[in-house]
């Protein structure tokens, strides 16, 4: 019987956002059906971003960039 009240309580190594430092880099994946948003999501984080293309879709994230005019990113594919 789990008695805190933390729903992520049994989640190996999570922690408050209270107890990080001010300034860390971000790693996220962002995973969703196609079409939805991701590269989108992705490119307009803070630079720099250093974007992991799984899917062959590099040609849309250079389009986004150059029609948005964003900076300092960079792609793996």
């Amino acid at each position: 019987m789990i008695t805190s009240l933390d729903p992520f309580s049994a989640v190996p190594n999570a922690v408050s956002v209270d107890s990080l430092p001010d300034i860390m880099d971000l790693r996220s994946a962002i995973v969703g059906e196609s079409g939805i948003g991701k590269s989108w999501l992705a490119a307009t984080a803070p630079p720099p971003v250093l974007h992991y293309d799984f899917d062959n879709r590099a040609a849309s994230l250079r389009r986004m960039v150059k029609e948005r005019g964003l900076k300092d990113i960079k792609v793996v594919t």
